[in-house]
């Protein structure tokens, strides 16, 4: 049986980005920030094998999230980091 899922990642900027889990296994450059390029202070694993896995509900900062004045569209999602930050 093969393994499937993705790994989240969040920087200290809050930035959330996701990668398909055997794309990181051995590249630490991967675990970069893709917007700001700072080191990830925050993962998780979501193992999708046998199901949808289960993903951390994140919280937008909603203080530094930016939003369209004329649509209310996210232009960029900033997220709290969770109080179980294992690094």
């Amino acid at each position: 049986m093969s393994y499937e899922g993705y790994d989240r990642f969040l920087c200290s900027d809050g930035h959330l980005w996701e990668l398909d889990a055997h794309s990181t296994m051995y590249d630490e450059e991967k675990q970069r920030c893709p917007i700001c390029n700072k080191a990830e202070i925050w993962s998780e694993i979501i193992n999708e094998t046998n199901g949808d896995g289960n993903p951390t509900k994140l919280v937008l900062d909603s203080e530094k999230t930016k939003v369209c004045d004329h649509c209310e569209t996210i232009l960029q999602a900033i997220y709290l980091i969770p109080d179980d930050a294992d690094h």
